[in-house]
């Protein structure tokens, strides 16, 4: 919550109402999912799937990553002339 915060000021409100909302549908929809892969693939089934879904997601994240800390530098510069 302190990135988004951080990284956007303008709209804070909007993005945390986003934010708790993916958490709120995680934890309902996270359990069902596990075990329907439960009962289909075993017990590594999940593992695997999260495995997989880690994997994939990496680019997206890694951009990410990238803009955050470039969003950051940007904010240290405007203290600084403050």
């Amino acid at each position: 919550m302190a990135i988004i915060t951080s990284c956007f000021p303008e709209d804070r409100e909007d993005n945390i109402a986003v934010l708790e909302g993916g958490v709120g549908i995680g934890m309902l929809l996270g359990p069902l999912a596990g075990a329907v892969l439960y009962t289909l693939g075993g017990y590594c089934a999940p593992f695997w799937f999260v495995a997989f879904v880690c994997c994939a997601l990496y680019p997206s994240l890694n951009s990410s990553i990238d803009f955050i800390e470039q969003q950051e530098r940007e904010i240290s510069k405007k203290q600084k002339v403050v």
